[in-house]
Parts: C-alpha cells; structure tokens; sequence
C-alpha cells in the first residue's frame, strides 16, 4: 500500500513560532492564551537543517503574531543559512519602515498581511484593535515588496461584517499588486461567534459577492482561493458544516509545527511528537504520519479548510520559481539587498 502513495517530500514548512498576538480578534482565541511558550532561535539552529533534509524549500513563520518575538530577526538569518525562502503572516500593527528595513536585512523574502477590511470600525469589530488607515499598511507592504523583489499578499477572513467591501479590498490589493487570499471565518458553532456568520437575509448577499470574486478570479485578478473554495464558503455557512472532503495531501507537502514544538499532520490533527524528544525527520517518516495521510487521501480526518484554501498546483509552481530565483542570487548580496 505505502508504494502506492504519492511521495512525502514537504516543500513548505509551517512553524507557529509563539501564541502570543497584539490583536484581539473575535473569531481568534491566540491572544486569549497569552502563552510564554515559543519557538526559540536555538531551536531553529537545530531544526532548520533537518528541514533541508527533509526537502522543505519554502518557510512560512506565523503566530500570535511573529513580529513580537524577540528572536524573530535571528530566525530568519538561521532559515537563510540553511537556503530555506521564509515569509511570515502578520497582522502589520508593529510593521514600520524601520522593522521592515530590519527583516529585510535579517533575509525576509516574503510577506502576508492579515487584513480583512478597508473600513476602520469594521476593522476594529473584526480584529478588537484599532487601525486608523488599513490602506497605509498595504502600501508599506507593496512598496517594499517591489523595492527588495519580495512575495506579498493579503490574507482576508471573511465574516458577515466585511462581506460587503470584499470586492474594493481585492480591486485595491491588486492595483498595488498584491494577490489576496480569503478563507471563512470558522466559528465552530460557538454562540457568542454566530453574529460574524452571516444568515437569513444575508445569504443571498454573501452569495453574491462571492459570485463577484470568482468572476474577477476568472477574469485576471490575482485570487489565490481557487473557485471552488469560494463557493464552498457559502455552502458552509448555509448548511452550517464543512463539506465532505473526498482527499487531502496537506500532509504530503506542508510540514507544521506549533509553539510548543508540537509536530502536526495539520493544524485541526493531534501531534505526533515534539521536537524537543525527536527529530523532525523521524516524526515526518513515522508510521502515525502515513496512517494520517492514508486517513487524509481518503479522506477520513475531522474535515476543514486546508485542502482547498488555494489553488496548490498554480502557487506550488510559481513559488518554486521565486525559490530558485532567490537560491540563485544567494551567493550576490547586492542583487539580495538593493
């Protein structure tokens, strides 16, 4: 049976490298856990090698919020001595000219913005802290994205409140050349949550807009969910569950670990190890890890959004790309850092 699968050579690798988070955002409990626990630079000194072995070309560093590890900037100077590309997710409240300037120079090559909304009040109802003018964080981001040739996006989670201004966000996202990815907000049937689902009279309007971005993903825009993932969106919130998956290969090619070294066959999976007692290499090879991806091609785990959040052929293709590209002028800091 094993020779039968697909072979498990991860090129992405996830790493959650704290809980901790300055955003209050109600769809999130991160920041509610306020946990001292998180992935240290020695750590990743020993860790990040392992990866390379493993075949992980393509890091990307999330939270809580990374940038206020106090580590961070060491982390990505370790990722570019193995030649691992690392990007990280963000919320941008911390993010400066002068910490972008750093992260540059530490060997960021990539980023994503966590924004779910233009509109500052609806920005504050979604995220619990407020943030005067949404627009300047996605031109920081865009301007240095092209300025340092690095890989930027937004990532927008959508809820009943934002809905509405979905399609300027994209439209401005892509005049700055940005691509913008966006994945529902997940409630799991929480009661106080249930205002952020939208539901009666508001389905047909969500249906909609939804139908609006497929039709700008098929006609140019930079859309990273794939057209089926959009509708899948309504599905769920008007049949209140996640639709049937049929197969996943998450656990094929992303590796994830969380704050506690925890080693996951996927965000919504229990661990399989730790970091801390075993190697990465051991745990990726370990007969619990092929069960779960026997369980995932069949497509017989708890069922969430992972398999389908984006197009994975279209962003695996042009990703490796931009790896090469960037591996190619590792040894010429002046075409890196001008």
């Amino acid at each position: 049976m094993d020779d039968l699968l697909p072979s498990a050579i991860p090129f992405w690798g996830t790493i959650e490298i704290l809980k901790r988070c300055n955003s209050r955002c109600s769809y999130c409990n991160n920041w509610k856990e306020n946990a001292s626990q998180r992935i240290s630079a020695a750590d990743c000194q020993e860790l990040f090698p392992q990866l390379t072995s493993l075949g992980v070309q393509r890091l990307i560093i999330t939270g809580g919020e990374p940038l206020l590890h106090p580590e961070l900037d060491m982390i990505l100077k370790l990722a570019v001595s193995s030649k691992i590309y690392t990007s990280l997710i963000t919320n941008g409240l911390l993010l400066s000219s002068a910490r972008f300037d750093a992260l540059v120079k530490a060997g960021l090559q990539g980023i994503t913005l966590s924004l779910d909304t233009l509109d500052p009040e609806i920005y504050y109802k979604h995220r619990g802290v407020k943030l005067q003018n949404p627009l300047k964080k996605l031109q920081l981001i865009s301007e240095y994205a092209h300025r340092f040739n690095l890989s930027a996006s937004v990532n927008c989670v959508l809820s009943s409140l934002n809905s509405k201004g979905l399609e300027n966000l994209i439209n401005t996202a892509n005049d700055l050349e940005l691509p913008v990815m966006i994945q529902p907000c997940i409630t799991d049937n929480q009661p106080q949550l249930q205002y952020l689902v939208p539901a009666g009279q508001e389905l047909p309007n969500v249906k909609r807009n939804l139908q609006k971005v497929i039709e700008m993903k098929e006609n140019g825009f930079r859309i990273l969910s794939s057209s089926e993932f959009l509708t899948n969106i309504y599905e769920y919130w008007s049949k209140g569950c996640v639709q049937p998956i049929t197969k996943c290969e998450y656990g094929f090619i992303n590796l994830t670990i969380n704050h506690l070294g925890d080693v996951l066959p996927c965000w919504r999976l229990p661990a399989i190890g730790n970091i801390h007692t075993a190697s990465v290499v051991e745990l990726w090879n370990s007969s619990e890890m092929q069960n779960w991806r026997l369980r995932m091609l069949a497509g017989k785990c708890p069922g969430c959004w992972l398999s389908c959040s984006f197009d994975w052929q279209s962003t695996l293709k042009s990703e490796k790309y931009c790896v090469e590209q960037w591996r190619s002028n590792l040894s010429n800091p002046q075409v890196i850092n001008t």
